[in-house]
């Protein structure tokens, strides 16, 4: 009777937060909605969200190609990596994008300069960003480019939804507009600036008129244009609930940040005169003016996710060109829903740096809730790198070139380091020489000297395997707690999720220096010393008692080890990857499967019986030239 009572309230209980779970996916939720902390988490539990399953979609924003890719791309791209490994090693479906915004009046007058194409110029850096995420090991399953066809479809059909649904509208845009940044800047943002300038022999003394963006004052102008603009100002109120109750910007500090734009927010121009921008995506049906390049950009996430933009009707247009690009676009819809195509919808985790907070907790999200689509689960807001304390400045001359430091710190060297001292609260130093000791202490004398321990031929001579000894096991002071720390490993990198890397990390290094103490204290070398001389004396007995004995601290070792490295994969790839072959380790059947370990054989391979290295030390000293 109790049993059919719960479950009788667990339904009803379920029946009854639906509306609300749909509200808060959707954006819906009125901004007066009391919600509870328990209702809250009953909401965005994994045993209510729809959105929580194991699908998911992890984006890093699209790169734009004004310029070649540096550091700060570089720490996005493999944070998302690391993310996605993790969720895929836990088992999720994941698929993760990245690609290259190639659109916008920059591009096509950096390609003038060039004498290049738009489009030539915008594939060599759009190349440039794909090789070097190539070269960190980043594991994409998506590349977007928003010149390809498969964007510009759906971009012109999102546009004609929105038409049809009345959140754009024609009218005048008056403001100050940037041109490096390609927006417009409200009044509050903009400032006179008295400078000096030489014309010939003289010193001249003139006004430039200002936006401070980012931390940089750049040039504005004051401009007065038709442009199609999007009812912003009608979501104000959805944002600021979904923004509130559903906690999808992270940290907290970033939430804020949001929430005081928030406050601003007027109707948004989401088009410019097309003899401007020439290289961009055309208004449907009106091209003399070209689609605003953010909300271009933005829409590469529904692009990759295979959804479909719902619509109430079909656009009904006569014009032939109109029709061909419904039926394609109905075609990709068709094809999304198919069998063999996977939907990853909504965004699970999208990485994105803190200059670009704007358009992805105001701009998208209001461009999605005038869609009704779900809407993104979590923003994770990264801080950015330091030079020596300061802004990296192509004037200053302290930008860092991504692949310099691949040739200096290697690939597993940098992408340890970056996701070690990264943060996203505050902005990192890149300090390579501390980086590169980072590196050297923890993957090579912490990790790599446990494995090398475990696998090599001094303590390992029958290069046969380590196996559980549970007898041999509760004479070994300390082995069965460090045992249950490992199996519990993979329980503790769910901070990675909210982009606290060393964190994570902290628990892997732990487990390895206790590891090694463990072993040090145990002195497994100096077992196999009286196991020779008790074989020498041909005492059998002791010498079968100190083999079992030294067997049990190896494979102690060893599943910290086995457990390190399954937790390590996320993060460097390759140094994870050799240890797996150095024990024959099948890395997710671990991570999923923990309490495995405590059974678990370890067979040593025999091309790396001899002690295997599986990080080679960065020479700091060639750093400090």
């Amino acid at each position: 009777v109790m049993m059919a009572t719960m479950m009788m309230r667990t339904c009803v209980y379920s029946r009854a937060i639906a509306p609300i779970r749909t509200s808060l996916c959707m954006g819906t939720l009125p901004p007066t909605t009391l919600l509870t902390p328990t209702l809250l988490r009953a909401c965005t539990s994994s045993a209510h969200l729809d959105s929580r399953h194991s699908r998911k979609l992890v984006t890093t924003p699209i790169f734009y190609v004004n310029g070649r890719p540096h550091i700060g791309h570089a720490y996005t791209a493999v944070l998302a990596d690391a993310i996605s490994r993790y969720l895929r090693l836990r088992g999720d479906d994941v698929l993760f994008a990245t690609g290259t915004d190639e659109h916008g009046q920059k591009v096509a007058a950096s390609a003038e300069k060039m004498q290049m194409s738009p489009i030539e110029f915008a594939t060599i850096n759009s190349n440039a960003f794909r090789s070097l995420f190539e070269k960190l090991n980043v594991e994409y399953d998506d590349f977007i480019r928003t010149t390809e066809e498969r964007h510009k479809n759906v971009v012109q059909k999102v546009w004609k939804i929105l038409i049809e649904k009345g959140a754009i509208y024609k009218g005048v845009h008056e403001g100050w507009y940037c041109e490096s940044d390609e927006v417009f800047v409200p009044d509050t943002q903009v400032v006179e600036r008295e400078v000096e300038e030489r014309d010939g022999d003289k010193i001249v003394k003139t006004t430039r008129t200002v936006a401070i963006l980012d931390g940089v004052e750049k040039e504005v102008k004051h401009v007065r244009e038709e442009n199609y603009m999007f009812r912003m100002e009608q979501y104000k109120e959805r944002l600021e609930a979904w923004l509130r109750s559903s906690a999808a910007v992270t940290p907290v500090g970033r939430l804020n940040e949001a929430l005081a734009n928030l406050q601003n927010l007027k109707d948004l121009s989401v088009s410019r005169p097309a003899r401007r921008v020439p290289f961009a995506i055309l208004v449907p049906n009106d091209d003399s003016q070209a689609i605003y390049v953010w909300l271009d950009a933005l829409f590469n996430y529904m692009t990759v996710s295979k959804h479909a933009p719902r619509s109430q009707q079909w656009w009904t247009d006569t014009d032939e060109e109109e029709e061909e690009l419904d039926a394609e676009f109905q075609r990709q819809s068709e094809r999304a829903s198919s069998a063999n195509t996977v939907v990853h919808w909504p965004p699970s985790i999208q990485v994105l740096g803190k200059d670009i907070l704007k358009f992805h907790a105001l701009f998208w999200p209001a461009f999605l809730m005038a869609l009704d689509e779900k809407l993104p689960e979590t923003l994770l807001v990264h801080s950015h790198w330091l030079s020596k304390g300061m802004k990296m400045s192509k004037s200053i001359g302290n930008v860092i070139d991504p692949d310099e430091m691949i040739e200096k710190l290697g690939v597993d060297g940098l992408r340890y380091a970056m996701l070690r001292e990264g943060a996203v609260t505050t902005d990192g130093n890149f300090d390579a020489v501390h980086l590169a000791e980072k590196a050297n202490s923890e993957l090579a004398d912490t990790f790599g000297n446990l494995i090398s321990r475990i696998t090599g031929k001094r303590l390992a001579p029958e290069g046969s395997l380590w196996r559980p000894c549970p007898d041999a096991l509760s004479g070994v002071a300390g082995a069965d707690s460090l045992i249950e720390r490992a199996v519990s490993l993979p329980n503790t990198l769910s901070p990675i999720l909210e982009g606290h890397t060393s964190n994570a990390l902290d628990s892997i290094c732990n487990l390895g220096w206790d590891a090694n103490a463990f072993v040090e204290k145990n002195a497994p070398w100096a077992i196999r010393k009286e196991e020779k001389a008790a074989m020498k004396a041909e005492d059998t007995q002791v010498a079968n008692k100190l083999r079992e004995k030294r067997n049990a601290v190896l494979h102690t070792a060893a599943v910290c080890g086995a457990s390190m490295a399954a937790c390590l994969a996320p993060f460097v790839p390759g140094v994870a990857g050799r240890a797996a072959s150095s024990l024959s380790l099948d890395l997710p059947t671990i991570f999923q499967s923990p309490s495995s370990l405590k059974s678990m054989e370890f067979v040593l391979s025999q091309s790396q019986n001899k002690g295997g290295v599986v990080f080679e030390k960065i020479e700091t000293e060639r750093l400090k030239m």
